[in-house]
């Protein structure tokens, strides 16, 4: 069976977004994402497909050494007459995401022996300490002017691969639908919208 091209392709995005806060104000809070728009999608998919093939009985006719005449009955499978079927298929995809600020600062730096390295960290001589009293995760402290970074994770899963029955001689036809190809999976690209407050 070729390969059909995805005639459309407009339900190929998905979109997913959150908004990373700081609770508590000053330079404290976890930074995490919040207020996640995590996508959950269901669709069904009738598949045309051989369930199997009829067994069929012929009469053979065949004539011994002595010229007798005899018959006979026999069964067999009929390969050129495939039994079809459909199958429907309930598929199910998720999207989430994830966010975390880090600021660097829970690694220790020598404000009297400085390295290059010490660029991004250049506080955390004094945020480790103050962290550790207060009991706080000094990658989530910073000082003003100071940078951080913003990690955001999505992760995508669908149970398409799993699912997609087989039918004898490879048959799975006439399931083209949703956001897919006649045989791969779900072709998914994904937009992330990240705010920050």
């Amino acid at each position: 069976m070729a390969e059909s091209l995805d005639k459309d392709r407009t339900n190929n995005v998905a979109t997913t977004g959150c908004t990373v806060s700081v609770s508590g104000g000053g330079n404290t809070g976890e930074g995490k994402c919040v207020n996640q728009t995590n996508k959950t999608g269901n669709w069904s998919v009738m598949y045309h497909l051989i369930t199997g093939y009829p067994t069929k009985t012929r009469t053979v006719t065949w004539t011994d050494s002595k010229g007798k005449e005899h018959k006979s009955t026999e069964s067999y499978t009929d390969y050129s007459d495939p039994i079809w079927g459909t199958r429907n298929v309930r598929y199910s995809e998720k999207l989430t995401i994830d966010a975390k600020v880090n600021t660097k600062q829970g690694i220790a730096t020598d404000p009297k022996r400085p390295k290059d390295s010490d660029v991004e960290s250049r506080g955390s001589w004094e945020i480790i300490p103050y962290a550790k009293e207060k009991y706080l995760d000094p990658n989530e402290i910073t000082r003003a002017g100071y940078g951080f970074k913003l990690k955001v994770t999505t992760n995508y899963s669908s149970d398409w691969e799993t699912k997609v029955p087989k039918g004898y001689g490879e048959t799975r036809l006439n399931h083209l639908e949703r956001n897919t190809r006649a045989h791969g999976r779900p072709q998914r690209e994904f937009m992330t919208a990240i705010t920050s407050m």
